[in-house]
């Protein structure tokens, strides 16, 4: 039976599903992710490579289900959480464990952001909202704080998109 392969990488599982191409749903599972790492300064990583061990273990699981035998895939979906960094360098190899939704270390960059965008014309026609999670902010952050890493980093993606590129 054709069938989607949908995943979705949340704060606390990671998802797994077979669902048919008339939307019934074949099979699902989920792993449990060890709860986030918060230090007292409000830094907050996980290792890239964590979510692939868990999309990989998911995935076995799912087809370790009766109800997937026999499935044929004709697609794959990949939905997950934002606000997260995975620095890549030029061969695709994170260079530094990424940066959570949860971090809140690049406010000092967030607050040079936004006044610059103040002095670029009225809010909504630059490039949105700015806050310590924003991309900009956490790749600023690390340019600043951590060069000799800022300088090997070629790509940035959120979680579902490091994923894919897998």
């Amino acid at each position: 039976m054709k069938c989607i392969l949908a995943y979705d990488v949340g704060g606390t599982s990671l998802r797994a599903g077979l669902v048919s191409l008339t939307g019934d749903s074949l099979c699902m599972t989920s792993v449990t992710l060890p709860p986030l790492p918060m230090d007292a300064a409000g830094f907050s990583e996980k290792d890239p490579d964590d979510w692939w061990r868990n999309l990989r273990k998911a995935t076995e699981a799912l087809f370790e289900s009766p109800n997937a035998a026999g499935a044929e895939i004709a697609g794959l979906a990949l939905s997950g959480l934002t606000r997260t960094q995975v620095f890549l360098d030029s061969k695709g190899k994170p260079v530094r464990h990424a940066l959570t939704w949860a971090d809140g270390r690049a406010t000092e960059q967030a607050d040079r952001i936004i006044q610059a965008q103040a002095r670029m014309g009225p809010p909504g026609k630059t490039f949105g909202p700015v806050n310590a999670f924003h991309t900009l902010a956490r790749v600023l952050w690390i340019k600043e704080r951590e060069p000799e890493l800022f300088e090997r980093v070629s790509t940035v993606l959120e979680p579902k998109d490091y994923l894919n590129f897998l």
